[in-house]
């Protein structure tokens, strides 16, 4: 089944079926995330404090941010971390599906079905990959320099200074995608992604730009209860 994008500029890239309202989840299960190569930037420029988070605890962030979020706005449905698969093909099996839609943006729907037979009870499983996450300095660290002309004596003399200013930005980029399954067609797919520059005016965390991030899924998640209200950043 095709997708179609939606969506304004600007925000969320969101690609639904043709009409997600014709099906109504009452149970989603979140599989654990992944986490993309080269998803961390590198520490190199971070001003003292600041350090990258591993990759192990950027998705298990991400995915507590993501479940926070659409818990609080889908109230109609309940939204729960997957439980343990009681055999180890099951548990692999969802770790494939989930970087299959790492890798592809999409799922084999064979895949798919092999993991929803072992959550019985279980309508859709939300897949959730970390694209991008945590501090970052500019690449190009931009070097301010001055040179000033002075005379001691008879001796002219060039004196230089260089000042060194370091940019840091802090990121909070993931997709997530609903899966049926019924018959594995993925129904919604959403590209969320937060960038967000620290300033002497403004001072920012890791933390409420992956707020911001997951609070923007709420406005484009089909089945949330009108007048319920997601995650806020801080």
């Amino acid at each position: 089944m095709a997708l179609f994008l939606w969506g304004c500029g600007g925000g969320p890239e969101v690609r639904v079926t043709a009409d997600p309202l014709e099906w109504v989840p009452g149970r989603i299960a979140i599989l654990p995330a992944v986490t993309a190569a080269g998803a961390i930037p590198p520490a190199t420029g971070l001003p003292v404090g600041l350090a990258p988070s591993d990759p192990a605890a950027a998705a298990a962030a991400v995915l507590a941010a993501v479940r926070g979020a659409l818990a609080g706005c889908a109230t109609l449905v309940a939204i729960e971390a997957a439980p343990a698969f009681s055999s180890t093909a099951a548990g692999e099996a969802a770790v494939r599906l989930a970087t299959q839609y790492l890798d592809q943006r999409d799922v084999d729907p064979r895949a798919a079905l092999g993991v929803a037979a072992a959550l019985p009870g279980t309508d859709a499983l939300l897949l959730t990959a970390v694209v991008r996450y945590g501090p970052e300095a500019d690449v190009d660290v931009a070097r301010q320099a001055q040179a000033v002309n002075t005379k001691v004596g008879t001796t002219d003399l060039g004196i230089s200074s260089a000042a060194t200013h370091v940019s840091v930005w802090f990121n909070a980029q993931f997709r997530c995608a609903l899966v049926r399954c019924r018959d594995g067609v993925v129904v919604w797919d959403v590209g969320e992604r937060q960038r967000v520059k620290r300033s002497i005016l403004r001072d920012v965390t890791q933390e409420q730009v992956l707020a911001m991030a997951a609070a923007e899924l709420c406005g484009v998640f089909p089945w949330a209860q009108e007048g319920a209200g997601g995650a806020s950043a801080p």
